[in-house]
């Protein structure tokens, strides 16, 4: 390796999550009005390798190190409890994973 492609100094950010072989990401929403919807799961990423996942912000907001990946609002309505129900109910259902990854 050449001395001038060293890597830098570890990145640390909110918005970037370091899964393992075997971590499960689930992306859910509700329903829209002018998209067709079979529920509110849209996807149910099953991970076999390690990787990293970069998130954008929908807030902007300056504590955005805080803010990243929390609960839009303080208090959830009954249709968004539901939906995380039903999302974290699917993903048990899948079962134990299969691949797994040592530190």
């Amino acid at each position: 390796m050449d001395t001038s492609s060293t890597p830098g100094d570890p990145v640390d950010a909110p918005n970037i999550w370091r899964l393992t072989a075997g971590h499960r990401l689930a992306w859910a929403r509700p329903p829209r009005h002018n998209l067709p919807s079979k529920g509110p799961i849209l996807s149910v990423i099953d991970f076999r390798e390690c990787a990293l996942v970069a998130g954008d912000n929908a807030r902007a907001s300056s504590d955005l190190f805080f803010d990243f990946g929390a609960l839009t609002k303080p208090e959830q309505t009954r249709e968004e409890i539901v939906m995380s129900q039903e999302t974290v109910r699917f993903v048990r259902e899948m079962g134990v994973p299969r691949t797994i990854a040592f530190e």
